[in-house]
């Protein structure tokens, strides 16, 4: 089983680079994981879940199927041929959700009520300094 860990890991790294990704540390902030986590996963050092794997394959721009093909056997990553000007729906799907995340955080910034927290706040700094 160790050694269908190492080459599933190597074969996320390949991917990885392959899909523009040269820092393990970029992929893993783009994947919501910890670096050194993400560093194990590659090197078949953890076992992991399901839905890290899922995640994993998502954000590569596979499908499941395309990220286990051949690594019981130690064959290379064969990337399915898209035709020309075809549009992975996948990846289109996971950029928009980002955007709209942060659009949403960006909106909570810039609600009145927080505006109001932060006036709140100042306030209670100020009043501090001039404390005697």
């Amino acid at each position: 089983m160790d050694d269908i860990l190492k080459r599933l890991g190597k074969r996320i790294r390949e991917i990885r680079i392959l899909r523009g990704f040269t820092s393990q540390e970029a992929f893993a902030d783009y994947c919501k994981m910890h670096r050194t986590f993400l560093g194990h996963l590659e090197t078949g050092r953890k076992d992991f879940r399901l839905t890290t794997i899922i995640r994993v394959a998502d954000a590569l721009g596979v499908t499941l199927s395309d990220l286990f093909a051949g690594v019981e056997h130690g064959e290379a990553f064969m990337p399915r041929r898209k035709h020309a000007g075809e549009i992975d729906l996948q990846r289109v799907r996971h950029e928009l959700d980002l955007l709209e995340q942060g659009v949403r955080n960006l909106r909570e910034l810039a609600s009145p009520d927080n505006q109001v927290q932060a006036g709140v706040r100042k306030a209670r700094r100020r009043a501090r300094l001039h404390e005697p």
